[in-house]
């Protein structure tokens, strides 16, 4: 993220299967590429993630 923080995705979908593992993998790329925008406000990632319109 920057010098100060750094950022953790954990999800855990050992023993559930390949559909699991692909939501996972399909959730890590937007993430990485979303961070850097949103810096290190976690409300303003997850708000851009699911698409949802920031209020002020």
């Amino acid at each position: 993220m920057d010098s100060d923080h750094i950022g953790l995705s954990i999800g855990d979908v050992a023993g559930h299967g390949l559909p699991e593992a692909t939501v996972m993998a399909q959730f890590t790329a937007p993430l990485r590429n979303t961070v850097p925008r949103c810096g290190t406000d976690p409300a303003a990632v997850l708000d851009e993630l699911i698409g949802a319109p920031r209020m002020a």
